[in-house]
């Protein structure tokens, strides 16, 4: 695909190379934004946005573009414009996860020359150009910027703000029929179209209501112009308003050069994330370095949540949810493991509300087996929710079973004594109850005392296991630590 193609920064280079002969870039250290955890989920998912402004806008409007349009639908079509060549698309996109307008700016295309000379028109142009749009308002008068990015921007500045105050004003009628007022506005794009976004985002923040925040998170954004542009930018948009994901050692964001012979062009200092190590400009590359770990499917599970609150899931929930177990059913056979527990995940959330997950039961042994505790802990916590004595998968998690509670990570013993308390069988209760006596002897008391609940059950499924375990299991009741 073309986000994964790492050709996308040559015509930059290409662009700067007559004029950085014998020049050494300049590390230029920008101030690092610190992202939560919360911060990265979001930002894995404007990258998907991002990987989407390739895509031409017949499949946009049917939000069917695969991995990248999956991740984060629903996703409802607005408006679009550009012809992917001279002038890059651009998409208006509501997003029901975030109750947000997502605005998306098409990057450079090797293999569309007209994306390419936008790059190359590096000389600098005054933002104050009559007529004055939002942008230039209040603009200091020796602003300088990119000819070919603004020019890029100016494309489509009005008729994307045009529209975007008519849905902040009117709002947006979902395919179902409910209408909806989004709250917030993201801005993004990848490369050239970071850039475009930076200055599509000043835009919108300097023509539209404070109520209405506008963030600019863009990818791979090279510099857009000289010092008292970054400054005054840097003012409009605060840190937590454009948050700039940069891979440590990708050279494209530190063009053009600040040592430029002919343009100096600078660095915004403000709201830069640093993913440390990664030397690609490769944008799925930056995709998998803001993943937290648990991003999958805790917002897989938010996601339907939201939407089981819905106007539109109210009405018809039985439909609602039988889309979303299709979804799951696709979902959980995926080789990716991540993939796999945020299926699982979102069953456990179905299940308490009384829908069957049995037919699962293969796939959440699978998650159990995981090697990641985030991973392996919803599969447990699915299996204690959805097992019963009768569940065909059971004998598969003896051998499991035994490894995590011998583990020298206390979490994986947790996890597993606690599941086992809710699954054990005759058969569990006859090959584990030797292991859960021996664990009444563990350094921790915590270990120790879900030893003593567990092996509770377990004597109650399988009674012989008392004649080896009774007289020790007295003597552990009586542990003060206990």
């Amino acid at each position: 695909m073309i986000f994964s193609n790492p050709l996308l920064f040559f015509p930059l280079f290409l662009t700067l190379f007559p004029f950085t002969l014998g020049v050494t870039l300049p590390l230029v250290a920008p101030r690092v934004l610190t992202l939560l955890d919360s911060d990265k989920k979001l930002a894995s998912d404007i990258i998907q946005f991002a990987r989407t402004g390739y895509v031409d806008p017949v499949t946009i409007k049917l939000w069917k573009c695969g991995e990248p349009c999956d991740r984060v639908a629903p996703v409802y079509y607005e408006a679009s414009g550009g012809n992917g060549n001279s002038a890059p698309n651009w998409f208006v996109l509501y997003w029901p996860a975030q109750n947000a307008i997502v605005i998306n700016h098409q990057g450079t295309s090797p293999d569309k020359l007209g994306t390419v000379l936008i790059d190359l028109k590096i000389s600098p142009r005054p933002l104050q150009i009559p007529p004055f749009n939002d942008i230039s308002r209040g603009s200091p008068p020796d602003a300088r910027v990119h000819t070919g990015f603004f020019g890029d921007y100016l494309t489509s500045a009005n008729q994307i703000r045009v529209q975007v105050k008519s849905i902040l004003k009117d709002g947006v009628t979902t395919p179902s029929g409910t209408k909806e007022m989004p709250d917030k506005i993201f801005v993004t794009g990848y490369s050239l179209g970071a850039a475009v976004a930076v200055l599509n985002a000043l835009d919108l923040a300097l023509s539209l209501p404070e109520s209405i925040p506008v963030t600019a998170i863009t990818i791979g954004t090279p510099k857009i112009g000289n010092k008292a542009f970054a400054d005054w930018a840097d003012k409009v948009l605060d840190p937590k308003r454009n948050i700039r994901i940069v891979n440590e050692k990708d050279i494209v964001p530190l063009l053009p050069p600040e040592r430029n012979r002919i343009h100096k062009y600078i660095l915004m200092r403000n709201g830069a994330f640093v993913t440390r190590g990664e030397k690609s400009h490769v944008l799925d590359l930056y995709f998998q370095s803001v993943l937290p770990a648990t991003s999958m499917y805790e917002r897989d599970l938010q996601s339907l949540i939201r939407g089981l609150r819905s106007d539109a899931a109210k009405k018809n929930e039985s439909r609602f949810i039988a889309e979303v177990i299709d979804e799951i059913r696709k979902e959980i056979v995926s080789k990716d493991m991540d993939v796999k527990a945020g299926a699982v995940v979102k069953l456990i959330y179905l299940d308490m509300l009384g829908y069957d997950m049995s037919w699962a039961s293969f796939h959440v042994v699978e998650v159990m087996s995981s090697q990641y505790f985030h991973l392996k802990c919803g599969g447990y916590l699915a299996a204690a929710q959805s097992f019963d004595q009768e569940t065909d998968v059971l004998m598969l998690t003896t051998n499991l079973l035994k490894k995590d509670m011998a583990s020298a990570t206390h979490p994986d013993i947790s996890a597993s004594l606690n599941c086992l308390s809710h699954i054990v069988t005759p058969a569990l209760a006859q090959d584990l109850s030797s292991d859960l006596i021996a664990m009444l002897n563990h350094s921790r008391p915590l270990i120790r005392k879900r030893a003593v609940l567990v092996l509770y059950k377990a004597f109650l499924r399988y009674p012989e296991a008392l004649d080896r375990g009774y007289v020790r299991l007295r003597e552990k009741l009586e542990d003060s630590d206990i």
